[in-house]
């Protein structure tokens, strides 16, 4: 009685208030904590703000395009003139007194199309961040999924110790009364009280890692440690072929990311080389007010329209084109990497999840035999058949064989998240059964 009150007392200390009252504060699933994770990330959330300034890179370059308007005032006090010019005072072409207010006008007509290409280039590179944000929130739900399972197998775990020395408490108590009718020998009763204890020990150490687990799960989350978790996703069946998890590779955020900065820095090569191209500007201006022989008649406007070759500039243009063309090259490699790495940890997730399905399953194999086993050993006990020890290495086989079943169960839940992180296929399953 006093084994089984310890430990009701640790579950209590274990779950604490977050469970104290269910119908108020509910267990999450999976999902559900993964849906305010991305709320909370702290990742997500700064790959949300880079999106939000490319859009702004946008906006600007089309500033590139569009008119520019500016009002322009002035006031300038200068010494009068002392000569005159053809009988004309120099002050009525040089007052002493200029003031000047104006309104500008620019307007970009021709750049060889390169303010165009520029502004492919960051819509291109905008296309790219929202992928960024996209595999932020991948990486995140591996993470979460990690962290989650995590918890739920620590804590499957030590339910199951509680299971096993309660189990060990029966079989002292029974030994007790055998002792009594001098049917067993204390040392029995010593040897299991023994065993108990250690388990007590290990559910201890347990304790510890289920603290640090809910740590990192708040770290992760940003949840509280208290929440409380539930698993409601039913095992992967039949996977299918790896190839139709290859399949899915363009799906991958990081993929799509690399292909549209690939065409984000051909772009770039369009800009770089319409610097080599003519360029033509209109600039007009309007006055308000002006000083000199001009305000005088009445000339409240004028316009230019410039014309620029460029002949040399010491070869930077060339240089920036060859540049442009080399980060393109650069590109290239980087999709080139990333397709491959997309196939490496697509393979190797779906390798991993199918190696720990043949365990868990083998597993649960050992645990209906162990159980069988350890059931027929107390039968034969009591029948004088077999010792104490025989007992008590069939319990040990038995839970320990068991809670290696459950702990790979939540291992294959964690591989089967890191499977659908992989192939951007999350949190929805599209290939589940029950076990």
């Amino acid at each position: 009685m006093m084994i089984n009150l310890y430990f009701i007392l640790q579950v209590i200390l274990l779950v604490g208030s977050a469970q104290a009252d269910e119908s108020t504060v509910p267990a999450l699933t999976l999902t559900e904590v993964y849906s305010k994770a991305i709320q909370l990330s702290e990742a997500v959330g700064v790959q949300r703000e880079l999106k939000a300034q490319s859009e702004e890179h946008i906006h600007q370059t089309y500033g590139a395009i569009l008119p520019t308007i500016n009002g322009i005032g002035s006031y300038t006090q200068q010494a009068g003139p002392k000569s005159t010019l053809g009988g004309v005072s120099a002050s009525t072409f040089y007052p002493t007194s200029q003031p000047l207010a104006k309104l500008t006008l620019a307007q970009p007509i021709f750049h060889g199309l390169s303010e165009y290409a520029a502004l492919r280039q960051k819509q291109r590179l905008d296309e790219a961040q929202q992928e960024t944000v996209k595999q932020a929130t991948s990486q995140l739900y591996s993470e979460v999924a990690t962290a989650f399972y995590s918890i739920l197998s620590l804590e499957k775990d030590f339910a199951n110790l509680k299971v096993q020395i309660d189990l060990y408490g029966q079989r002292i108590l029974e030994l007790q009364q055998r002792v009594k009718t001098g049917r067993s020998q204390l040392s029995d009763v010593l040897t299991t009280q023994a065993a108990a204890a250690n388990l007590r020990a290990q559910s201890e150490q347990i304790l510890g890692q289920i603290e640090s687990a809910r740590e990192n799960f708040e770290y992760i989350t940003g949840l509280s440690r208290q929440t409380s978790l539930v698993d409601s996703t039913p095992f992967p069946s039949d996977l299918g072929p790896l190839k139709d998890f290859l399949e899915k590779r363009e799906r991958r955020p990081d993929v799509r990311a690399s292909r549209i900065q690939l065409a984000a820095a051909s772009e770039n090569v369009s800009v770089a080389r319409g610097a080599h191209i003519p360029s033509l500007d209109l600039n007009a201006n309007y006055y308000f007010w002006r000083y000199g022989a001009l305000q005088n008649e009445g000339i409240n406007w004028d316009f230019t329209v410039l014309l620029t070759v460029p002949i040399f500039a010491g070869g930077t243009v060339e240089s920036k084109v060859r540049e442009a063309t080399s980060q393109e090259r650069q590109s290239t490699l980087l999709v080139n990497q990333v397709t491959r790495q997309a196939d490496t940890q697509i393979r190797s997730a779906y390798l991993t999840l199918e190696a720990d399905r043949s365990q868990m399953l083998a597993l649960k194999t050992a645990t209906d035999l162990a159980e069988r086993n350890f059931l027929e050993e107390t039968r034969e006990f009591r029948l004088g058949l077999v010792t104490n020890i025989d007992v008590l290495t069939a319990l040990a086989n038995f839970q320990e064989t068991n809670r290696a079943f459950d702990r790979q169960k939540f291992t294959v839940l964690a591989d089967w998240a890191k499977l659908q992180a992989a192939v951007a296929d999350y949190p929805q399953m599209s290939k589940v059964g029950s076990l």
